[in-house]
């Protein structure tokens, strides 16, 4: 009896621990548990803090300015803002602001006022090209006068020459000559092919040919350097065809600026009959003094007055210093290259010359003389 007893009592303390120990365990989950959810509310409210500091609606809004001022009202009345955000200002506030009203436009710097020299206005003559007859002969015609514009490819003369002709002759001579080659060279090869002819005629008819051909291509390179077209030798293929005239044509676009032929006039070979300036861009070339050369560097401004044109302020650019000083006068050239729009500058015109500082001044682009 007592043995049954104590086995009762043993298993039931051992039943007693057991439901203790899986209370503590329960109870260190549930503190577990709870621990994370109050982290994560913590972590969501200060996520939710932080957004709501720099959520953009929240920033300061920027103050528009003014669409309108008004300066120089009757000293009684006071800066106002109106619906219009309209400020007005009184003649004693612009002094006691220290503010000056100025018309935009353009003016002399006075850093360099005094600072002018005459010039000379000059073609750009890296845009000058001359037109020369590559035959000598006689002018039939000339088309374009002095201070036209022409067109490149454009007919500008006509020359009348008795060595294009002869050129053409010899050129008529050797494609004959080639046609004789080719249907002898053709007979040759059928002569061998019968064993009528030999190897060695054969090689020497192929020489022949080739030799032909040569002469051709010599003749007919000399006519399109004298002036012909491809399309106008291509049709010369009897003497009744030859023609001793050649069109001069004009080389570049541009003005006819110089003009030394008449028709009728006997010329020689490689004469210069014509000269074609693009005057899209012209220079001015100045002489500045020796002391003034060193604000003066090449990409400088400069502003060009033209006594034909009074009132109006050319713009350009230094583009070349003479390195060399006049040794009597202390100057030295200062070239300066501007665009011609619609060509009125006129050569040799005088005009004067104002250097300009490196940078431009003011909101509007004026130039500092």
């Amino acid at each position: 009896m007592n043995e049954n007893n104590g086995r009762e009592l043993k298993d039931r303390d051992e039943s007693l621990a057991s439901r203790s120990e899986g209370n503590k365990m329960r109870t260190s989950k549930s503190s577990r548990t709870a621990i994370v959810a109050i982290v994560t509310i913590v972590a969501i409210a200060a996520v939710a803090t932080f957004a709501w500091v720099l959520w953009p609606g929240k920033t300061g809004q920027p103050v528009p300015a003014p669409r309108s001022v008004s300066f120089g009202e009757s000293p009684g009345q006071q800066m106002t803002t109106t619906s219009d955000q309209k400020l007005t200002l009184t003649a004693e506030q612009l002094q006691r602001a220290g503010l000056k009203i100025e018309t935009v436009g353009e003016k002399p710097s006075s850093e360099t006022v005094g600072q002018i020299t005459t010039g000379v206005v000059q073609a750009n003559t890296y845009k000058e090209t001359p037109i020369m007859s590559l035959v000598g002969g006689i002018v039939r015609s000339v088309k374009p006068e002095l201070g036209q514009s022409v067109q490149r490819g454009q007919t500008v003369a006509i020359v009348a020459s008795n060595e294009l002709a002869d050129l053409q002759s010899r050129y008529l001579t050797a494609v004959a000559a080639l046609d004789e080659h080719h249907r002898h060279h053709a007979r040759t090869i059928k002569l061998v092919e019968i064993g009528a002819a030999s190897r060695e005629e054969l090689e020497m008819a192929n020489t022949k040919l080739r030799d032909a051909e040569s002469e051709v291509a010599n003749q007919r390179q000399k006519l399109l350097l004298l002036g012909l077209s491809s399309q106008r030798i291509a049709l010369l293929k009897s003497s009744s065809q030859i023609s001793s005239e050649v069109n001069v044509l004009a080389p570049s676009s541009g003005t006819l600026t110089s003009r030394s032929v008449n028709p009728g006039e006997v010329i020689e070979a490689n004469k210069e009959l014509m000269r074609v300036t693009d005057l899209s861009s012209i220079w001015v070339v100045g002489q500045v003094f020796e002391k003034d050369l060193a604000t003066i560097r090449v990409g400088s401004g400069a502003n060009i007055t033209s006594d034909a044109y009074p009132g109006r302020v050319f713009r350009g650019r230094v583009s070349y210093v003479d390195p060399k000083i006049n040794a009597s006068t202390r100057t030295a050239q200062v070239r300066v290259e501007l665009v011609n729009a619609g060509c009125r500058r006129k050569d040799n015109a005088r005009c004067s010359q104002r250097r300009c500082a490196e940078h431009w001044q003011s909101a509007n682009r004026f130039c500092c003389d």
